[in-house]
């Protein structure tokens, strides 16, 4: 089952939840917002990062799991 890295559902979601509309304290101060805007996006790309690297171990456990379940039956039929 391949996965989309580039545009996963959560990453989205994620992108919407950190670039909501700014506050009215926020529009005033101008100067520190490019300092959080740039903290929401190194969030962003290691969430984004992290859900990557969970999908390649889910992916490697689904192959195992399924490797490992032929490798019993060929064992049974073996064994019998």
């Amino acid at each position: 089952m391949p996965v989309d890295y580039v545009y996963s559902p959560a990453c989205v979601y994620q992108l919407f939840v950190f670039q909501e509309a700014p506050t009215t304290a926020e529009t005033q101060n101008r100067t520190s917002d490019s300092g959080s805007a740039d903290v929401n996006e190194r969030m962003i790309e290691k969430i984004c990062k992290l859900q990557r690297q969970l999908a390649r171990r889910t992916e490697k456990i689904e192959f195992l799991d399924e490797h490992v379940k032929q490798l019993s039956v060929e064992l049974q039929k073996k064994s019998r």
